[in-house]
């Protein structure tokens, strides 16, 4: 009985072909093809902590730069990424953004 089921999986593995690859004719025909396997670049996250004293005031926020006040830094970042702002018990909360955003943000000047 073992020999039938061994010849039956042998015929039905014949029968079904798993290309992952197209044959390198096919590949060149086609280009970019079988491509997927390359790494696309990950998108480079900062996470910008904030926290807070019990009257709501910052008391200290990640990257802040000289030119600005931890209270004006908050606001930048409020009015710019609001939407990526995450809330977090215990008066913490934090913005989570590019790298490339917060260097825009840094360059930011107010008037």
């Amino acid at each position: 009985m073992s020999t039938t089921k061994a010849l039956e999986n042998t015929e039905f593995a014949a029968t079904v072909s798993l290309t992952i690859a197209p044959p390198p004719e096919e590949k060149v025909a086609a280009p970019g093809l079988c491509d997927a396997a390359v790494a696309a670049p990950v998108a480079d996250e900062v996470i910008l902590h904030v926290r807070f004293h019990p009257d709501a005031r910052v008391w200290d926020i990640a990257e802040c730069p000289n030119a600005l006040d931890k209270e004006q830094w908050f606001k930048v970042l409020c009015a710019r990424f609001g939407s990526k702002y995450q809330t977090r018990a215990g008066g913490r909360g934090f913005f989570r953004i590019s790298r490339i955003e917060l260097e825009s943000a840094k360059a930011f000047r107010p008037h």
